[in-house]
């Protein structure tokens, strides 16, 4: 849904092999000079391994996985709330 004074997106997930992560978000103009939005994703069982093409060539190897979940809520302040778990990670 959209508008010259309000927009938001229902979550949004993407799903590859066991791994997923979802988003969602709102933003909406208070008044001409100000506007809030605030957005929540949530990821889980991210193979750390799809990551070793960006990695420093002197890491061969990284394994576990990662799941993580947040918020963030942006206004006159912005206000992120974050939780990360990684699940037997490993550098080789």
């Amino acid at each position: 849904m959209a508008s010259a004074d309000k927009a938001s997106a229902a979550p949004l997930c993407m799903i590859r092999e066991s791994a997923r992560l979802c988003a969602q978000g709102k933003w909406r103009k208070l008044d001409e000079q100000r506007q809030r939005s605030s957005a929540k994703f949530e990821m889980a069982a991210f193979p750390l391994g799809w990551l070793e093409p960006w990695l420093p060539e002197d890491i061969r190897k990284i394994e576990g996985e990662i799941s993580a979940k947040g918020d963030v809520e942006m206004g006159k302040q912005i206000k992120a709330n974050t939780h990360v778990n990684v699940a037997q990670g490993k550098l080789v």
